[in-house]
């Protein structure tokens, strides 16, 4: 089983280019590789590692819940997205106005209602600068690097019967641990 001081030692041979105590394990090429974004339509993401650039805008507006109405979703759904219309800025959509307008199980109402289409719960519109690197995992593991901080942060999760993903997911972990330095 992997620990999180295994994940922050990764964290740490990316941060150092490839390079630990002083021998260079990985080409500078190859790191550099996983930044590189991967796909034409997704921008912030690499080879299995995620950009975080310092601005996110999460959008819900009518462009959207258009795009939800091609996609077949129901209507009420729909409506009930109305409610969150709006520009979170360097945050989702928090779980709970997410909790207030789909009830205390959200994630599992849509998740079944907008199978099998699985969009994303808000638009993104991303600035231009980048600041830090992420790779997330099952559950809510995660590393992050933020590069001009020098800074490598792990999280790890184990799914018990009280794992609540509203809660115990922390979707925002990137910006919560980027607070802390800035």
């Amino acid at each position: 089983m992997t620990t999180s001081t295994e994940l922050v030692k990764v964290g740490q041979l990316v941060l150092n280019n490839g390079s630990w105590n002083n021998c260079q394990l990985i080409s500078k090429d190859w790191i550099s590789q996983l930044f590189q974004p991967s796909q034409p339509f997704v921008q912030d993401y690499g080879l299995l590692w995620w950009l975080i650039p310092e601005t996110i805008h999460y959008i819900v507006d009518d462009s959207l819940l258009a795009e939800f109405k091609q996609a077949g979703i129901k209507q009420s759904v729909i409506d009930k997205f109305k409610l969150l219309k709006g520009n979170y800025i360097n945050v989702n959509i928090p779980a709970d106005k997410l909790k207030a307008v789909f009830g205390d199980d959200w994630k599992s109402f849509l998740d079944k209602e907008f199978y099998p289409y699985f969009p994303t719960r808000s638009r993104r519109e991303y600035g231009s600068k980048i600041i830090g690197y992420k790779a997330e995992g099952y559950l809510g593991q995660y590393i992050i690097i933020y590069p001009n901080k020098k800074l490598v942060a792990a999280r790890m999760v184990e799914k018990t019967d009280q794992y609540k993903v509203e809660t115990d997911e922390m979707m925002d972990f990137a910006w919560y641990v980027y607070k802390l330095v800035k």
